[in-house]
């Protein structure tokens, strides 16, 4: 598995992938996907994937499994719209079930993709939600 360090890119070259995102600590935390465009927004409603809507139309993102210590999203990249350019996963702490909860509270962080691993650290420790990872299409790609 190679550790990637905060910044740092690497191919993904499999189109379909499985990444899990696991969190320590004591806080709930829920994690979502937003398909991007070219001017970095969704597109609208169907363009975000989270507990309460799994899965985008195209069926290229699919939250799998999401429980208060982990979560599975399944990734097929060939069913992308070409209108999206990126997939930011992002992590929240719900705030209904720890009303002062931070991402510090969640640490370690680990996020697994094919043969990557990265483990993101917030930068203060009175943060609350967190771009994990992206994934984006390389000169068009």
């Amino acid at each position: 598995m190679t550790i990637l360090l905060p910044g740092q890119n690497a191919p993904l070259t499999q189109q379909d992938a499985e990444m899990v995102v696991s969190f320590g600590g004591r806080s709930v935390v829920d994690v979502s996907a937003y398909l991007l465009d070219g001017s970095g927004k969704v597109r609208g409603d169907e363009d975000m994937v989270f507990y309460g809507q799994t899965a985008n139309p195209s069926r290229s993102v699919r939250l799998q499994v999401s429980d208060t210590r982990r979560a599975v999203l399944s990734l097929d990249l060939s069913r992308v719209p070409e209108a999206i350019e990126r997939i930011a996963v992002c992590a929240a702490v719900d705030n209904s079930a720890a009303p002062n909860g931070t991402l510090s509270d969640t640490l370690p962080i680990e996020v697994e993709i094919a043969a990557y691993r990265f483990a993101p650290v917030p930068e203060r420790s009175d943060i609350s939600a967190i771009t994990l990872i992206e994934l984006y299409r390389r000169n068009g790609a």
